[in-house]
């Protein structure tokens, strides 16, 4: 395979969803609030508005409410409006609409929704928005939040959209796990002239790596973001496996089970350059961007793209900056794996004497199945064996361990356990069959041990995960 030598510039960009609430009755009839109304919206010049709609424009009203907590961004309407000059399209803070955010339906749901900071829906006009930052260059695994720039500025638009006003004031902003996502790009820094596509070798090991391990990825993970049916990830999220292993016109069933010889025999059997583009090792993930990790973006194709990057996106809403941080960290990790295997020779290593005898004398995918040696030697991943492919430091693996505890008591005890525990991932509708899991943690118990090497001991740290304040029913604080 063609070696990528050094260390390449990654960057990556965060995409925020909200819920915005305003009272327009309140604005309309409040002189306090004057500078709501939309006729006072003042354009900032580098707005991209595609066909300015004045009626309805709740996207300024946002706007303006964070520019005065100290945002400096523009306006981006409709969101898959492109300019004409779109140099500086990611050097700044934009915010748009976003269509996948969900609007509470019942008094009940906006309270549970918001933390009893709304008791009812009233006249309130509900919007979705998205807060998508800047190209911002990846923070160092060993960071923290306040030595890094990236983080740092990450967090200041993190503490404007959080802010409180008055409680009398006319708007809120929500985030949580049934309402809004939030999703993160990596990419490489671009050049002078424009976007820079990732080396199709790093791509190759990230899908394998994706495919993979999709199960203990998915222990980290709010169940509203699982992929199950009737959740906040249906059909915005869903496996990609089913992407990868679907074939045209046939349903995929994710209570069958998926083939992780097969994946990687086809991902890793040419060299790149008898499949330029990814076309067969991709499988329809290069067509399909509702999986948990979108790769349409990263392979470069006959059509330019806006942005060259591969897009996380199984992330449940939230405006934490403890659990917004960690996923930044944790997939910049992922990318950084990806080129170390990438560029990594053949290892001198044992592998299942059926496996080298299915790949007979390619040397090609013996050479990158020897660099995976831990995984074709056990039956089931774990959550050590990918934190240890990641070289994660334990205070990461602290909070990651915390937080899959977490998730996982919401499957098995409480007010949560029929809303998620037999939920079907199937794509088929009227399929009820149960998810077949190939990793350890989805059973009662088999968390309990810590994923790292260090001897356990009665006084050792434990790290308190609040999750972004999620209660038992998956619900998430808000600020105005």
């Amino acid at each position: 395979m063609t070696q990528i030598l050094g260390l390449l510039p990654f960057t990556f960009g965060v995409e925020i969803e909200v819920l915005f609430a305003i009272d327009q009755t309140k604005v309309e009839n409040q002189p306090q609030y004057n500078y709501l109304r939309i006729e006072n919206y003042q354009s900032d010049e580098r707005d991209m508005l595609g066909k300015y709609v004045n009626k309805e424009d709740w996207l300024g009203q946002a706007a303006t409410v964070l520019r005065r907590r100290g945002a400096d961004l523009a306006i981006l309407s409709p969101p898959t409006f492109i300019p004409e000059d779109d140099s500086d399209l990611f050097q700044h803070w934009v915010l748009t609409t976003e269509c996948a955010v969900k609007f509470p339906k019942s008094d009940r749901q906006i309270s549970a929704w918001s933390n009893d900071q709304i008791q009812d829906l009233g006249e309130r006009t509900f919007v979705g928005l998205e807060l998508i930052s800047p190209i911002l260059a990846v923070p160092d695994l060993e960071v923290s939040d306040h030595e890094s720039e990236s983080l740092a500025e990450v967090n200041q638009y993190l503490d404007i959209l959080t802010r409180r006003s008055s409680a009398r004031a006319p708007y809120h902003f929500i985030a949580g796990p049934k309402s809004t996502s939030v999703h993160v790009h990596v990419g490489l820094e671009p050049s002078e002239n424009g976007q820079v596509a990732l080396p199709l070798d790093i791509v190759r090991h990230l899908a394998w790596i994706v495919i993979c391990f999709e199960d203990v990825f998915t222990l980290l993970h709010h169940p509203e973001r699982h992929g199950y049916q009737r959740t906040k990830s249906d059909g915005r999220a869903k496996s990609n496996r089913a992407a990868y292993g679907r074939e045209p016109g046939v349903t995929h069933h994710s209570c069958k089970t998926f083939s992780l010889i097969d994946a990687f025999l086809q991902i890793f059997r040419d060299e790149i350059g008898f499949d330029k583009y990814g076309k067969r090792w991709l499988g329809d993930m290069l067509s399909d961007r509702y999986c948990f990790v979108n790769f349409t973006n990263a392979v470069p194709l006959s059509h330019q793209t806006q942005k060259m990057t591969v897009e996380f996106r199984q992330h449940h809403g939230t405006l934490d900056k403890k659990d917004i941080n960690e996923w930044i960290l944790f997939v910049t990790a992922i990318i950084k794996t990806a080129e170390r295997k990438a560029n990594q020779g053949r290892q001198d290593v044992e592998l299942p004497a059926n496996l080298i005898q299915k790949v007979g004398a390619k040397r090609l995918v013996v050479t990158e199945m020897s660099k995976y040696a831990a995984t074709f030697n056990s039956p089931r991943r774990t959550l050590k064996e990918l934190f240890d492919l990641m070289e994660l430091p334990i205070e990461r693996r602290r909070y990651w361990w915390a937080r899959a505890r977490t998730f996982q008591t919401m499957l098995s005890e409480g007010r949560t356990v029929g809303q998620y525990k037999f939920q079907s991932c199937c794509s088929t509708p009227w399929c009820e069959g149960s998810t077949l899991r190939d990793c350890e943690g989805w059973k009662v118990g088999e968390l309990d041990t810590q994923p790292w090497d260090e001897p356990q001991q009665s006084d050792s740290k434990t790290v308190e995960v609040s999750v972004m304040g999620v209660d038992a029913d998956g619900d998430a604080n808000m600020m105005d």
